[in-house]
């Protein structure tokens, strides 16, 4: 976590409130799509929907600005999450077979997600635990009752458990086991087989404790919890992938594993069915994939939504991840570029005449999340105002803008429209929860590039980042998202991004143009001796009409308005003596710039003295960089990673209020030079450790939130950074402009009588016994801390391009810095402090 300290001058109580005024650190907010989705969820009820990832992470969405994420104690991949509809409450199961509780919590205004408590399932009955064997008791479905008050567990061995919510206590009295189920069977039907796991449980609509129960063999059951009776067999012979509910409860539709799907029909008076009423294979006759999940909503139309995943042709689409939209002849394909994870629909909770009536499909993908528009004909795709996918295309650089013109940002927000004549009109469809966090004071723009070649807008104004431009392709198959697992020609990549949000205001036109640029190649003087073995030559784009180029063997620069160059690519670098060399001499060569600088004022003012020969140059000429056969100090450079590849970099800077000024940042220090002198003025040393290394830096203006007129100019405002591929993590410094989520989501969560709950230890117990104690429901029971990941970052640019080489920086320091101001107006070196983090995640950093 970065700490923002200030050196103390004096006992200044008015000093200090204009620190707290101005400076404060943000938590980490993350952008963009989640890493490795593995689970999707959604409260019809709070119009909240929850996604779970590989790596433990839970993180729910409602309305734009409404966030909330969770962290499991333990590295897991969330396989299944289940809301407990109405209650603010969340069931999440882990690949380690742990089930967990999450609460949202009302604290100072607003709500926040916690953990409540996990359990795990014990071994079966008769069977000692440490030798059963481990599948027997895997939870393969979920299954959260209409009251919230049970929770249902299918598991591999074919057993249904009970368990109470929210105390997670095992209802033993109502386990069912599969070989109460089998004795129910026709003997012709048993045939010595299991009946294989549970697949599904879905409750009767209408009924409360009777419960449809699928296994895997096929054999569906209508099971009374009341009577533990069976009171109705489906007998199904095909491998059943998923059972749904339609609303009236007179039937239901069951999908199989090779790809069609069938409708039973609920008949009272007979507790034996052999055939479903219906029986298609929608993509058949040729062998087809599973059908995975299936769902039919009624319409007001009278022709009902069957929507489903997979079960396209093996042999022509079996490498394509579908979901299907079906309503009387209206049939779509939408085809994903990556796997299908899971869906749900968005339907009123009340309507005229009893129909479910959807309104939209939520898709959950590997790579993104995608929302379709079912009121609208053709059924287009609804635009994200978050989760958008970042890396549609691997991103290679970034540009952040603070403070765009209004003029800029209309135009910009009119091109992105016209761009999208495909997508749906309508708003979000998920829209729980109120934000609470207020209107952002300035309009910030984002600016990706990638390696496809292309350039996209985003909002950054607030906590959500939405996108400002999207594409969309439509072939036979309609391809939905924009995903893009093709874009891997690096010579397509956008390696920087520029814009002026003055003048670019000024000259955006309304209306497209198309303009032709004329081409000029030539060849790099490469090392001698040296094969290239990349790439061909690279076609000329849309450029400045001054273009720089380089390499590691030379620099270039080319008038390509002219079809001139300007500067040739010289075999090495200017201020060598030979072949390009370690670090040290660049910093050595910018030292010994200074110091020529300082001595030629000197030996101007004052005449040469001693017995110099004619024509012999003096030491301050001899030290200058442009002495092109000076030997080389270091070795040669030898094969090293990319990490090291920019560890000389220096970067300079902009006109500074006042006297004019340079400030040379470096990889471990700043450094303030006075001009025309060149005169150092103040620096500021940043300790290596680990590797820690400074990228980019820029000045930011810090306003007061006691009063608008006063700020000051200090270094590291606000940053992004990539953790993932597909997200950005944002901060800020700032205590005007907050990057923390700040809402609430309202519910009504039932009365625990007596004021008290019976909780289980969040310690897993190996036999699967639980000890409980006694908790007060006033107080939230923390059986293990929420884990909040650390704020994790390291300083870059801010209003400059992220270097598309500096995808996979390795800055390693959290950073104390000392007062900002006194490392710009005073000569006193503050103290250097460095505090080792894990940068496992870091990528590079824009800061603003």
């Amino acid at each position: 976590m970065m700490k923002f300290r200030f050196r103390r001058q004096g006992n200044d109580p008015q000093r200090e409130k204009i620190k707290q005024d101005l400076f404060a650190f943000n938590k980490t907010v993350e952008h963009g799509f989640p890493n490795q989705p593995s689970s999707l969820a959604f409260d019809p009820i709070l119009q909240i929907m929850a996604i779970g990832a590989k790596s433990g992470a839970v993180k729910i969405y409602g309305a734009p600005g409404v966030e909330f994420t969770g962290l499991h104690k333990d590295t897991a991949t969330v396989t299944q999450m289940h809301f407990l509809p109405g209650q603010g409450r969340l069931l999440s199961l882990l690949d380690d077979n742990t089930l967990h509780l999450w609460e949202l919590q009302q604290k100072d205004g607003s709500s926040q997600l916690e953990e409540a408590r996990s359990f795990i399932l014990p071994g079966r009955p008769g069977f000692d635990c440490a030798n059963s064997p481990p599948s027997i008791t895997r939870i393969t479905v979920i299954l959260v009752s209409a009251s919230c008050a049970v929770a249902g567990l299918g598991t591999e061995g074919g057993g249904v458990y009970f368990i109470q919510i929210p105390s997670l206590k095992l209802l033993e009295e109502k386990t069912l086991l599969q070989d109460e189920i089998i004795q129910s069977l026709p003997d012709d039907y048993r045939c010595g087989k299991t009946l294989g796991p549970v697949e599904s449980l879905q409750e009767h609509p209408h009924q409360c404790g009777k419960i449809l129960i699928g296994y895997s063999r096929g054999l569906v059951v209508l099971w009374d919890q009341e009577s533990r009776r069976a009171e109705h067999l489906f007998l199904g012979n095909q491998q059943l992938e998923s059972v749904f509910w339609e609303r009236e409860s007179s039937s239901f539709i069951s999908s199989h594993s090779d790809g069609g799907y069938m409708v039973w029909e609920v008949t009272a008076g007979s507790s034996t069915t052999l055939q479903p009423t219906t029986s298609k294979i929608p993509y058949g006759p040729f062998p087809c994939k599973a059908i995975n999940k299936i769902q039919c909503r009624s319409s007001s139309s009278g022709n009902p939504y069957v929507i489903f995943s997979g079960g396209m042709p093996r042999a022509s689409y079996g490498d394509r991840h579908c979901v299907t939209i079906q309503q009387g002849k209206n049939l779509v394909t939408l085809d994903f570029t990556s796997r299908v994870i899971d869906f749900f629909t968005v339907c009123p909770l009340k309507s005229e005449d009893g129909s479910d009536n959807p309104t939209a499909l939520v898709v959950l993908v590997e790579e993104e999340l995608v929302v379709i528009d079912l009121q609208t004909p053709g059924w287009p795709t609804i635009p994200s105002p978050y989760l958008a996918p970042l890396h549609s295309s691997a991103i290679t650089c970034a540009y952040h803008i603070s403070n765009v013109t209004l003029k800029l940002w209309e135009r910009i927000i009119s091109a992105g429209e016209l761009q999208n004549p495909h997508l749906s009109p309508v708003s979000w469809p998920i829209e729980g929860g109120r934000n609470l966090a207020e209107e952002p004071a300035q309009r910030g723009l984002l600016l990706t590039g990638h390696e496809d070649g292309t350039v996209r807008f985003w909002d950054a104004s607030g906590v959500a980042l939405k996108p400002l431009s999207n594409e969309e392709d439509w072939p036979p198959f309609r391809k939905v998202g924009c995903f893009d697992p093709y874009s891997d020609d690096p010579r397509l990549g956008i390696q920087k991004i520029a814009l002026c949000k003055y003048s670019y205001g000024e000259d955006l036109n309304d209306e497209k143009s198309d303009h032709m640029i004329n081409g000029h190649c030539g060849p790099l003087q490469e090392r001698e001796g040296f094969t290239w073995k990349g790439h061909d030559k690279l076609n000329p784009r849309n450029e400045w009409n001054l273009v720089a180029f380089g390499t590691s063997h030379g620099f270039g620069l080319f008038d390509y308005h002219r079809r001139s160059p300007m500067h040739p690519a010289p075999q090495r670098f200017p201020g060598y003596g030979g072949p390009v060399v370690r670090v040290k001499s660049l910093k050595k060569s910018l030292r010994q710039s200074f110091r020529r600088i300082r001595k030629s004022r000197v030996s101007g003012k004052k005449r040469p003295t001693g017995s110099r020969q004619q024509g012999e140059r003096s030491p301050a000429e001899q030290a200058g960089p442009h002495d092109l056969d000076m030997a080389p100090v270091q070795r040669r450079i030898e094969p090293r990673s990319a990490d090291d590849s920019l560890s000389g970099v220096v970067r300079c800077f902009p006109d500074m209020q006042g006297a004019h000024s340079v400030l040379i940042a470096s990889e471990e220090q700043f450094k303030v030079f006075t001009l025309p002198k060149v005169s150092a003025k103040t620096k500021f040393k940043l300790t290596a450790h680990e590797g820690c290394r400074v990228r980019k830096v820029a000045l930011t203006n810090f306003t007061s939130v006691a009063s608008d007129d006063y700020s000051e100019n200090c270094l590291y405002g606000q940053g992004f950074y990539l953790i993932s591929p597909s997200e950005f993590e944002r901060f800020s410094l700032s205590a005007k402009n907050i990057t923390d989520p700040v809402c609430i989501v309202e519910f009504d969560r039932p009365q625990i009588l007596n004021n008290r709950v019976t909780a289980s230890p969040k310690t897993n117990q190996a036999n699967g016994t639980h000890i409980t104690r006694e908790l007060d429901s006033s107080q939230p029971i923390h059986e293990g801390n929420l884990c909040e990941r650390g704020n994790e970052f390291s300083p870059s640019l801010l209003d400059s391009p992220m270097n598309s080489m500096d995808t996979t920086l390795d800055t390693t320091g959290d950073i104390t810095v000392e007062d900002v101001k006194d490392m710009l107006g005073s000569t006193e070196e503050p103290e250097r402090t460095m505090k080792k983090t894990d940068d496992s995640m870091l990528s590079e950093i824009l800061v603003n």
